[in-house]
């Protein structure tokens, strides 16, 4: 953080999250390979690598760990040390050797309690439902293809949990896990450019996306104290995300142009009429324009970029308007 990375200077996350990955990261869990990590210490390193993402995306701590992983194209660092781990096994099945020797007699001696690293590594083999320990033993796999097949079965593993863990966050409704891939950030990301503005407009949704942006229904489910999640704007309806985005009478003006884009693009596809009485699926487009639920018609590159762009300067105008009437207030 102390080289500027930090979201809130306007860095575009694609390029922190890159800088992390090429000159920090190797460097915490260096050497770890030849250890046995304790699941206190994993746990510690999760942990840290998480409140770095959320940093550099400049999302709030209390943002759920799947859309943290979502956003940023990354798989807990406990993965990386597993991939070390299997790595350095492999090294030492096909160089034979004392090291070999070693592996043999603990493999024969050894409980599945032991500390052994041995041990341990077998264990790992198994979480990755990789092939047994004693026939790679003896049937060592070249360096390339077992780097191949590791690195697989690790990022197939972990993209599943947290997959499965975003189906259960309500918070997490309008993030499309579909193009989720280890090493790719989230389009938002992807489509944004390096220019401060950009990122700090991108930024607020990924906010919403995500569940960290401060509206009332978000304040009311945190705070019981609250009697209703009233928007303080309009006085009529809850504020949750799509009154904020589509319905609140106060911000109209605010989104006029916006919105008027969006249906000219949509009418050039002929699909303004089928947005126009589904506003809900108008949210998702304006909200994660790769979501499974967009038609076919916006799947070119021109249309998912202009879409993003629009929907990227509406958000944070809507949001710009939100926060100084409630600073009036």
């Amino acid at each position: 953080m102390g080289a500027g990375l930090h979201g809130y200077n306007g860095v575009n996350p694609k390029v922190g999250i890159k800088i992390w990955n090429c000159f920090v990261k190797p460097r915490m869990i260096f050497g770890l390979e030849f250890l046995t990590p304790r699941k206190q210490d994993l746990y510690k390193l999760n942990q840290y690598h998480k409140k770095v993402l959320k940093q550099l995306m400049s999302l709030p701590e209390r943002t759920a760990d799947a859309a943290v992983y979502i956003l940023s194209g990354e798989i807990p660092i406990e993965a990386d040390v597993d991939k070390k781990i299997l790595s350095q096994l492999m090294n030492i099945f096909r160089g034979g050797g004392i090291e070999k020797e070693i592996a043999l007699r603990q493999l024969a001696m050894k409980d599945k309690n032991s500390n052994s690293w041995f041990i341990y590594a077998a264990k790992t083999l198994e979480k990755y439902d990789l092939p047994s320990i004693y026939d790679l033993i003896e049937d060592p796999v070249s360096k390339e293809k077992w780097k191949q097949i590791v690195k697989s079965a690790v990022n197939t593993k972990w993209i599943g949990i947290i997959k499965l863990q975003a189906k259960g966050k309500s918070s997490m409704k309008y993030i499309s896990d579909d193009q989720y891939k280890a090493g790719r950030v989230h389009f938002i990301w992807q489509d944004v450019s390096d220019d401060t503005l950009a990122v700090k407009k991108a930024g607020i949704k990924a906010k919403l996306i995500s569940g960290g942006y401060q509206l009332q229904e978000n304040i009311f489910k945190q705070n019981k104290k609250i009697e209703k999640a009233r928007c303080k704007l309009c006085n009529q309806e809850d504020e949750d995300i799509y009154h904020f985005i589509l319905g609140c009478a106060v911000l109209s003006e605010v989104r006029k142009n916006f919105m008027e884009k969006i249906y000219l693009l949509l009418e050039s596809k002929g699909l303004k009429n089928f947005y126009k009485i589904n506003q809900r699926l108008m949210l998702q487009l304006i909200l994660d324009v790769k979501s499974p639920l967009t038609p076919l018609q916006l799947h070119y590159e021109h249309d998912t970029h202009e879409i993003e762009s629009i929907s990227r300067g509406l958000i944070y105008a809507l949001h710009s308007r939100r926060m100084a009437l409630l600073k009036d207030e």
